[in-house]
């Protein structure tokens, strides 16, 4: 319950990802306002991104 109520407090700052997101990890960077960046590499080694 404490974590929730802290949630707003996140707004405004920044992460890092070693790798790319998915667009539902995005997405829920996004709506809690965090600011993101990633390293240019998949996390899997596969041959598209959807």
């Amino acid at each position: 319950e404490l974590a929730m109520q802290q949630i707003n407090n996140l707004r405004h700052s920044d992460a890092h990802s070693t790798t790319i997101l998915s667009g539902v990890d995005e997405g829920v960077f996004r709506k809690l306002g965090i600011n993101i960046t990633c390293e240019p590499e998949y996390a899997k080694k596969k041959l598209y991104n959807k």
